[in-house]
């Protein structure tokens, strides 16, 4: 009786609810306004075109060739706007950039200044918008938006199925609460590779702790591992997370889940990780970048030497910027510029408080809580360690480049520290208050969206 009502259905509140608002803010936000929009959409268009490593310039940057309509619209709706809190989008000029075609031909190289590359298997929603839209050669405007719209309809399955297997294990409010917050949906409904990053963890972590409800099957294995192979060849920042998968083979020390770890790590994991490694990583120079010079080798030198200068700049980083790595999970609207009402902040503290206080049926014990508070704390170690590499120089002992939308894929994880508690039974009581704080949420910001860019 309690799943039947729609306010109490998590699935159905995301499905009837919160979906509508991914269509919204696809519209809402301007060309270029989610944090590296533009550079992703280069990255796909790049794979579209059958090229999986960017090229590099003579001056030593990474690049590829985009159509010089790109230009154009950063022109218009990136550089006028971007750290300019009072200007505000043309709404006739964007208009016109939507509908009109290609009013020019050819193309111009442009530059990568972010290294950090996305995997294919995480533009593939773009891909196909790419190949389809280049049949009637749309507006570039246009074609922004289809991969907005591909990428959030597949996005938008991902969760709805990553609620589903939640259900079982109690976890759905916690999910729906999450894929609920302003910068996880602004994601979502973006052309950035973040929207299928993010759906893939939480169906892929969704459906790991569904798995442990019951004997799994070799169908069950098969599909983690591609699930989980996916999403490390998306993006490498994520390297720790596919062992999570491991918690699912139970008893840990039988002769099946020892083998089936091992034919994970030789026939999935291991090969996955070299082509990522070979998508990703492969040597970039120095470069220029912000008035100070990025030296990713000499810095790979100076920490096997002083790993303690990297501790503390991390430990800083925390110290300092803790609370803004919150907000932004939460969200931050625009290029991390314009913050929500605070209100909605305290509404996601008392809606996640009341998810935890609610609980979950897993049954885990403290080794399994060990390794995957292992497991956590190096996805988050190696993201500080990727940005420090890859957007600071040599030696600093401040560490810039980290945003809080990169631990929204880590928070699935959470739950595992937080079991059943006695209150949980009086939680379900309260639940109906839950869809009407996201809604009131979305709609401030909506307001925000457009105070601040159209209005």
């Amino acid at each position: 009786m309690f799943q039947q009502s729609f306010f109490h259905s998590p699935v159905r509140i995301f499905q009837w609810l919160l979906c509508p608002f991914l269509l919204v803010y696809s519209l809402l936000v301007p060309p270029w306004q989610v944090p590296d929009e533009p550079i992703h959409f280069v990255r796909a268009w790049m794979f579209s075109c059958g090229r999986f490593r960017a090229d590099l310039s003579s001056q030593g940057f990474r690049g590829t060739e985009v159509p010089i309509e790109l230009t154009a619209t950063l022109d218009c709706f990136l550089f006028p706007i971007n750290g300019r809190p009072e200007a505000k989008v043309d709404a006739r000029l964007w208009w016109r950039a939507f509908v009109e075609g290609k009013k020019t031909e050819g193309a111009c190289f442009y530059r990568f200044h972010n290294p950090m590359l996305y995997g294919p298997t995480v533009y593939l929603p773009q891909i196909i918008a790419i190949w389809l839209c280049r049949l009637f050669s749309p507006s570039l405007v246009f074609l922004l938006w289809c991969c907005r719209l591909s990428t959030l309809c597949v996005a938008a399955f991902l969760i709805r199925a990553a609620l589903l297997k939640a259900e079982a294990t109690g976890l759905d409010w916690f999910f729906l609460i999450v894929a609920g917050m302003p910068m996880t949906l602004t994601q979502l409904a973006s052309c950035s590779a973040d929207a299928l990053t993010i759906s893939l963890a939480f169906y892929w972590i969704s459906d790991c702790w569904a798995c442990r409800l019951r004997t799994l099957t070799g169908r069950d294995r098969l599909r983690l591992s591609v699930l989980a192979s996916a999403l490390l060849l998306g993006k490498m920042g994520y390297v720790f997370l596919p062992l999570f998968a491991a918690i699912c083979w139970r008893p840990w020390l039988s002769r099946q889940a020892l083998g089936s770890f091992v034919s994970y790590l030789g026939a999935v994991f291991l090969p996955s990780l070299l082509w990522a490694f070979w998508v990703h990583v492969d040597y970039f120079p120095s470069r220029h970048f912000d008035a100070v010079w990025i030296q990713p080798a000499e810095q790979w030198t100076f920490l096997f030497q002083h790993p303690q200068v990297f501790c503390v700049a991390v430990w800083r980083a925390l110290f300092q910027y803790g609370g803004t790595y919150g907000m932004g999970i939460v969200g931050v609207l625009g290029w991390l510029e314009t913050p929500l009402p605070k209100v909605v902040y305290g509404l996601f503290g008392l809606m996640l408080g009341w998810s935890i206080l609610r609980g979950s049926d897993l049954s885990l014990s403290r080794f399994e809580r060990g390794g995957i508070a292992f497991l956590l704390v190096g996805s988050i170690g190696y993201l500080f360690l990727a940005t420090y590499l890859t957007w600071n120089p040599v030696g600093n002992i401040i560490l810039e480049g980290i945003q809080g939308r990169y631990f929204i894929p880590l928070l699935p994880l959470m739950p595992a520290f937080f079991p059943k508690t006695k209150l949980g039974k009086y939680m379900d009581d309260i639940a109906v208050w839950v869809p009407v704080g996201l809604i009131a949420c979305q709609f401030w910001t909506c307001a925000t969206l457009l105070k601040r860019f159209w209005l």
